[in-house]
């Protein structure tokens, strides 16, 4: 009977300091409910704003304008070359001179044969005004029948044949004077001239080499003005135009901008890429520019109002390149929302999608919020 009273005694404290501590937890519990935990962040409102529209494009230099200058004479040799790779040369500058020995004689005797034929004209010419003369001379005899009919006709057969002999000569001339300019255009081919002007940037071959008309004997690279092409998204394409300014900077110079123009837009898209090439001239008057350089291309499209907001609200998720912000509501509550970014000018990142004018994102802070969490605005 003691045992059993000690027992019911004992569970009786168990029982009692179980529920005070049960009255305890339920009271934290409730304070804990009560206590609202805010996190200090800064904000910035949604507004729309005037914005630079400029594409981000990267490229390469190239020239304008590059030839191969090849010979027009085969089988000949290449007797004198006056250009060094680096060499600048003008349009129409003799380069190089091909073996002369063979066309020379071969002109020498066009112009031998052309002189030939003009004396055998003039000669010609000399016994017609003779023959003229006594053909005259006897057609008047003849009507006064001072002469025979058969003295008459032998005349005129002279005459008949010495226009004919004339018109022969004449065609000889012209076909001596064929033969003379073709010679002469072969004879100017084994002079080589500079196409265009600019810089020599490669000499395939040395003085001595055998001509071949396949294969190049230097290349010139017009580097006065250069280009880049770069590669436009299908859906910004309609808003190039031929004449928009584009700014230019090469790793070369890094404090240096160059100005360019759209000169060409390829009206093709490329189904793969749905991209298209657009062709952008710089005037490179210095020739600071090189052909190969890697270029970093800004194109203004103009002005756009657009939504945007400061920079600093952005963050993008790990390996995914998505963008995403916080938006606090008229509760002062953070909501995460995923957003896409346009154009960007300054401080500030157009939204395309995500959020509206008026909204307050937040600016600082940010690290520490998640879905939910209850906020306390500072600062300015």
């Amino acid at each position: 009977m003691k045992k059993l009273l000690i027992t019911a005694i004992v569970l009786g404290l168990v029982l009692g300091v179980s529920y005070q501590a049960y009255k305890l937890y339920r009271r934290q519990k409730q304070v804990k409910k009560q206590v609202k935990i805010s996190i200090p962040v800064e904000v910035a409102k949604v507004e729309y704003k005037k914005m630079t529209w400029k594409l981000d494009l990267i490229g390469n230099i190239k020239p304008k304008q590059e030839v191969n200058v090849y010979p027009k004479i085969a089988g000949e040799i290449l007797e004198e070359l006056y250009v060094e790779k680096g060499d600048r040369v003008k349009a129409g500058q003799v380069i190089g001179v091909i073996e002369r020995e063979t066309i020379t004689a071969k002109l020498n005797q066009a112009k031998a044969a052309l002189n030939v034929a003009r004396a055998n004209l003039a000669q010609i010419e000399a016994n017609l005004e003779s023959i003229r003369k006594d053909y005259e001379r006897i057609k008047r005899l003849y009507a006064q029948k001072a002469v025979a009919k058969q003295k008459l006709d032998h005349i005129k057969a002279q005459y008949d044949a010495t226009i004919a002999a004339k018109k022969l000569a004449l065609a000889q001339i012209k076909q001596a004077e064929a033969t003379l300019k073709e010679v002469q255009i072969r004879y100017r081919d084994h002079t080589i001239y500079a196409p265009i002007s600019g810089i020599i940037t490669a000499r395939y071959v040395d003085e001595g080499a055998m001509m071949d008309t396949k294969s190049p004997i230097v290349r010139i690279t017009d580097d006065s003005i250069v280009k880049v092409n770069v590669a436009i998204n299908e859906k910004d394409l309609p808003y190039v135009k031929i004449g928009q300014i584009a700014y230019i900077k090469v790793d070369a110079y890094p404090d240096k901008v160059f100005k360019g123009k759209v000169s060409v837009i390829n009206p093709r898209i490329d189904p793969a890429t749905r991209t298209a090439l657009i062709e952008i001239h710089i005037n490179n008057p210095k020739h600071l520019l090189k052909a190969g350089m890697f270029a970093h291309v800004n194109l203004i499209l103009g002005k756009r109002l657009v939504l945007a907001v400061p920079k600093d609200a952005l963050q993008k998720m790990p390996a995914t390149g998505v963008y995403y912000l916080f938006v606090v509501d008229k509760n002062k509550i953070a909501h995460m929302r995923n957003v896409k970014t346009g154009i960007s000018e300054g401080n500030f990142v157009e939204i395309v999608k995500g959020v509206k004018k008026g909204e307050l994102v937040v600016t600082y802070g940010q690290n520490r919020l998640k879905e939910g969490l209850a906020v306390e605005i500072v600062g300015g």
